[in-house]
């Protein structure tokens, strides 16, 4: 998805990627494997390929984590073509229609988004090392042996998920629009809630049944001869600073060139 650096940046200034496709079953511990274009893909669960020796767990997850840093914040101002692209992948994901959405917003020159109730999933990076050097890659997994050998595979450490995200549309002059909200709740369908506040009718919210994975952390891994060494030094991948509300672990994460990342199902 061609878009602006900054278009989202408050979430790469935090050490996430944006999901361009969010998904509800994108979860820590999924290994993802680099698919060229700024994609990856879902490889599998890390269990699968790397099998612990039975003295160290697999890391537990923190699930359901409130992401005070992240709620309520909201984007760069997007152009409508971009910004209606993305809202149309929400939408998608959320089990709705997004066709017909432009008409809609025929009279909207930029839009922005925010994300509401945002709940964070995580690992303990040092329970994941741990676990890493007390593990060996499973001889059947024939495919991850190659790309752990060449440094390929990625470790979800962390996701952002939200059952809701809201978005404002304003003219030529900046000045909000107030949309037809009966008419958008006609287009996207019953299985996605439309709705405004009070406070502000022209911040329209998109609630779904689900909480989607809308960024995500990751780390590399570093092995040789089989053996796991290292998690990826900060000097070969570009990393931020994480949440300020999250444990302050020493760990680099791996951040994308791109502002947002497609994940494919592998």
């Amino acid at each position: 998805m061609p878009c602006r650096e900054n278009a989202l940046n408050y979430l790469h200034a935090l050490g996430y990627n944006v999901v361009l496709l969010p998904k509800a079953d994108l979860e820590p511990l999924y290994l993802l494997s680099p698919g060229g274009r700024g994609t990856f893909d879902r490889f599998g669960r890390l269990d699968t390929s790397l099998k612990g020796d039975g003295t160290v767990p697999l890391p537990p997850v923190s699930a359901d984590v409130p992401a005070a840093s992240i709620t309520g914040r909201s984007s760069s101002s997007l152009k409508t073509g971009v910004g209606l692209s993305v809202l149309a992948n929400v939408v998608a994901a959320m089990g709705g229609s997004p066709i017909g959405l432009e008409a809609a917003y025929n009279k909207a020159a930029t839009v922005t988004f925010e994300f509401r109730d945002v709940f964070e999933n995580r690992v303990e990076v040092a329970a994941l090392d741990r676990y890493l050097a007390s593990s060996d890659v499973d001889p059947l997994s024939v495919h991850a042996s190659r790309l752990l050998s060449e440094g390929d595979l990625l470790i979800v450490t962390s996701i952002l998920k939200t059952s809701t995200i809201a978005v404002r549309a304003s003219d030529n002059a900046d000045i909000a629009i107030t949309l037809d909200v009966p008419l958008v709740q006609e287009i996207v369908g019953g299985n996605v809630t439309v709705a405004t506040t009070a406070a502000d009718e022209a911040l329209l919210s998109y609630s779904g049944p689900a909480k989607l994975a809308f960024g995500f952390q990751a780390v590399r891994l570093l092995f040789e001869d089989g053996f796991y060494r290292a998690i990826e030094p900060v000097s070969k991948v570009r990393v931020r600073a994480p949440l300020s509300d999250a444990p302050d672990d020493g760990a680099e994460r791996f951040v994308a060139p791109g502002p947002m990342v497609r994940l494919n199902d592998a």
